[in-house]
């Protein structure tokens, strides 16, 4: 939704804008805004990604200049680093990169058989997912944390036989993951497997990244970073993602009453009460972004 994002960047055609570019991803949005002419600071947590990227000539472009900053990091956290008020937008793409899905050798696609069910976007911290997954007490545990994150309703099912593949057999790849689930699939199921294993290994991935921890530190740090009129525009592609964004849009874009006359002041504007989707002509090109949809909060305040 490229073009839909940067129609809201804040219209200044007088001043060069800091702009935060929280997933660099493919570094298409980074790309635009430096086109655009503005600075951009951005962050991307998978090294891996990062180094591929860093190998193709839109990268190049940006880094040879002084008005882009790649840095290696949670989102969460490098904004911290930024003294408050600092950016006129700071803007998010929690899509899900191909990059990972197809080269990263740490299991982020159920058809990548031969590889370990690691998922973590940073090897050089945190656990893997079968290592996690063997810390469990009791499959229970990995059933709630699969229906939470996806929805599942073979969550019980499921989380049974990836708990015995994974603590009781020792076994963490890919393909017997797979494997066990679709022994225990029915076969008026099976039309819908492709379904329940992206749907678990959904799940899977957010948990052992945390994901929805770090979008809640996110948005919380990321509006002290925003200068006046600053804009944080944000894309998402999950339910449960878009509830987390939405709630806090309208709990810090309610009215303040001021005094005993009921004259109120607000702190933030949410400009998209109803989302914006994207063209049929990206979801023609691109059908992922079916899902996706932008939210943009405004601030009003120093």
């Amino acid at each position: 939704m490229l073009e839909e994002v940067t129609s809201f960047l804040p219209t200044n055609k007088n001043k060069k804008l800091k702009i935060f570019d929280s997933t660099f991803g493919g570094g298409s949005y980074s790309l635009r805004f430096f086109d655009l002419g503005h600075e951009i600071f951005a962050s991307e947590l998978d090294e891996f990604a990062k180094t591929i990227i860093r190998g193709t000539e839109k990268l190049q472009k940006l880094e040879k200049s002084k008005r882009f900053t790649l840095y290696h990091g949670n989102y969460s956290e490098v904004l911290n680093d930024f003294e408050d008020g600092y950016f006129d937008a700071i803007v998010a793409d929690l899509g899900f990169s191909t990059i990972q899905l197809t080269s990263s050798n740490r299991g982020f696609s159920y058809q990548k058989q031969n590889e370990v069910l690691d998922l973590r976007y940073d090897q050089s911290s945190g656990e893997a997912c079968f290592y996690k997954i063997s810390k469990l007490k009791d499959y229970s545990e990995l059933s709630k944390i699969i229906y939470t994150y996806s929805g599942e309703a073979l969550s019980n099912k499921i989380a049974k036989v990836i708990f015995e593949i994974v603590k009781v057999e020792r076994r963490s790849d890919v393909l017997s993951v797979v494997n066990a689930i679709d022994e225990i699939i029915f076969s008026q199921n099976k039309k819908n497997f492709n379904s329940i294993l992206s749907r678990v290994w959904q799940a899977l991935r957010i948990w052992t990244n945390d994901e929805f921890g770090h979008l809640e530190k996110f948005l919380e740090t990321s509006i002290k970073k925003l200068n006046k009129n600053g804009r944080l525009i944000i894309v998402d592609f999950h339910s449960l993602e878009d509830k987390i964004i939405t709630n806090f849009f309208r709990k810090v874009s309610k009215k303040n009453i001021i005094d005993d006359y009921g004259n109120f002041e607000k702190n933030y504007e949410h400009l998209t009460n109803k989302p914006v989707l994207p063209s049929e002509k990206e979801i023609l090109e691109n059908k992922p972004s079916r899902s996706a949809k932008l939210r943009v909060l405004e601030k009003l305040i120093n």
